[in-house]
């Protein structure tokens, strides 16, 4: 202190002292919504607020206590912290302690001790183990009361209505998953995997990463492999006896098109994406949806163009398709006009 002004007063320019009292203004008495990406580059402005509470989405980005927009998370005042994350632990249990020394610091201890009491046990142990069991009966305990946790057997319950349609059955007694709507291949998809499979047998380096991905699109879009004189997206029949996956994928569009109600298509390959638009566009027009335009939103298009795809999807009324890239539209985007998704090439 110095002639009753603190050293921070002293030397902020007026101009800055402005800019973070207006911010500070701007955050009163308000619920404000960020990303992790602005946080960071807004952190400064951030850090000056003092919040009464401070919700973290997708916790797990903070899981690096090195990065800049977890250190920019633990800068923000606040009386209340409160983290939400669907993977607690990613790469390892670590992640685990710094979301939650977000949360409540020290909770967990020291870096050392919970290394010390927990990751070396389960460097030590074997999965399922009697250690790791018991590890995980102290691990609750040490994370109570802070620690709620909803798991998939909640689901359809008092406590939590929620209605949802499974595509897998878990078996008690085997401990195993199975997917009750698995699709074999077709006759002909078979034959393109195996002649593809020989062909990768021996690969080496790159080759082999190439392979992968060449038997997957046969999985997913056998028709990629075909002659450019054999395809032909009018022939639906044909297309539709080449690739049971397309096969499922119609039939659960019909069932939401009766409901009237809108979809989003994950797709990962571009190629693949844009044939399936045209395949799904001349269908639906030709079995009562005339004026249907599906839109395919990946990388290639420019920020605007996204946004009027976006625009006509959601402005729509009744059943609508959007077909997304997972890069593209994994983050930032909330799409909560569609009632359904497809993993396509999951």
């Amino acid at each position: 202190m110095k002639n009753g002004k603190s050293f921070s007063e002293v030397i902020l320019q007026r101009d800055l002292k402005e800019h973070l009292n207006a911010f500070i203004e701007f955050c009163a008495d308000d619920i404000i919504f960020t990303t992790y990406e602005t946080l960071r580059s807004k952190v400064l402005e951030f850090a000056c607020v003092d919040f009464s509470i401070v919700i973290l989405d997708e916790a797990q980005k903070i899981k690096n206590p090195a990065s800049s927009q977890s250190s920019a998370a633990k800068s923000l005042k606040s009386s209340f912290n409160l983290a939400l994350t669907g993977t607690p632990i990613e790469n390892s249990i670590l992640d685990l302690y710094w979301i939650m020394d977000f949360v409540k610091n020290k909770k967990l201890g020291s870096l050392k001790e919970f290394k010390d009491k927990y990751e070396k046990t389960i460097n030590s142990s074997e999965a399922f183990s009697e250690d790791r069991k018991n590890l995980k009966t102290h691990l609750e305990t040490d994370l109570n009361p802070f620690w709620i946790r909803r798991l998939k057997s909640s689901l359809g319950n008092d406590e939590f209505n929620v209605e949802i349609n499974y595509s897998e059955d878990y078996n008690e007694k085997t401990k195993e998953i199975t997917n009750s709507c698995l699709v074999q291949m077709s006759k002909k998809q078979i034959s393109l995997y195996k002649d593809r499979e020989k062909y990768y047998v021996n690969a080496k380096g790159s080759q082999k990463l190439e392979g992968i991905k060449e038997l997957i699109e046969i999985c997913h879009s056998p028709w990629r492999k075909l002659d450019q004189g054999d395809l032909d997206f009018n022939r639906f029949d044909e297309m539709i006896a080449l690739s049971p996956k397309l096969k499922l994928t119609i039939e659960i569009l019909d069932k939401i098109k009766s409901k009237n109600e809108k979809v989003i298509i994950f797709n990962n390959r571009k190629k693949s994406s844009y044939e399936l638009k045209d395949f799904l566009n001349k269908y639906f027009r030709r079995n009562g949806v005339p004026d249907l335009e599906i839109d395919v939103y990946n990388g290639d298009i420019n920020p605007k163009e996204r946004k009027n795809v976006l625009h006509r999807f959601k402005e729509k009324v009744g059943f609508n398709v959007i077909i997304i890239s997972p890069r593209a539209g994994g983050v930032g985007l909330n799409l909560t006009c569609a009632n359904h998704v497809i993993h396509y090439t999951r």
